[in-house]
């Protein structure tokens, strides 16, 4: 109930989103840029600056995620950072919560770990950060429960989208080979 009354105030109350400290706002500058036929990887002053004197480190945060991410970032391109961020925040929970479901229904999950899944601070930090990788979660589940249920072109597609938003994931296809699951191939997005 505490969670939800402050994802509910975080949601509702007025935010100052100026962006310059979310990887949220660096994919926001990015679709800006592809929008109006720029180069989405490019510096720009909008980005989040990460600067530790100490160390003699500057470094903005520009976009790094593959072109076909590009595609959702100019679409979103049109929508101020401020709603941008409230629906990813919003995606974002609805997404974990999916996971948790998934994982809930294919094992006996204790509802202490769905406690304990919701209070880790990777998940607190993606949504404060408004990063993708709870977008790629239920592709990770979904793949891992079609390559347990033996549905190996489902888990051939789920790779093959997962691959192609995030390229290190095409190691699982030759870990999953290594283990004698060598039907699992991702289905290329071409």
């Amino acid at each position: 109930l505490g969670t939800a009354l402050v994802l509910g105030l975080q949601l509702a109350l007025p935010m100052d989103m100026t962006g310059r400290h979310t990887d949220l706002a660096s994919f926001h500058a990015a679709g800006r840029a592809a929008a109006v036929g720029t180069n989405p990887y490019a510096i720009t002053p909008e980005l989040w600056v990460v600067e530790l004197p100490a160390f003699g480190i500057r470094a903005s945060t520009v976009n790094l995620n593959m072109p076909v991410s590009v595609l959702w970032m100019e679409a979103s391109a049109p929508v101020d950072l401020t709603t941008l961020f409230r629906v990813s925040l919003l995606l974002n929970i609805i997404l974990y919560g999916i996971a948790l479901a998934l994982l809930a229904r294919s094992s006996a999950t204790l509802p202490w770990r769905v406690a304990w899944a919701v209070c880790l601070a990777g998940f607190w930090q993606t949504l404060a950060l408004g990063q993708i990788y709870l977008w790629m979660l239920p592709l990770v589940i979904g793949a891992w429960l079609a390559v347990r249920d033996q549905r190996f072109v489902r888990a051939g597609w789920l790779l093959g989208v997962l691959i192609s938003i995030k390229p290190q994931f095409a190691l699982w296809p030759v870990w999953l080979a290594c283990i004698g699951i060598w039907q699992t191939r991702p289905i290329a997005l071409v």
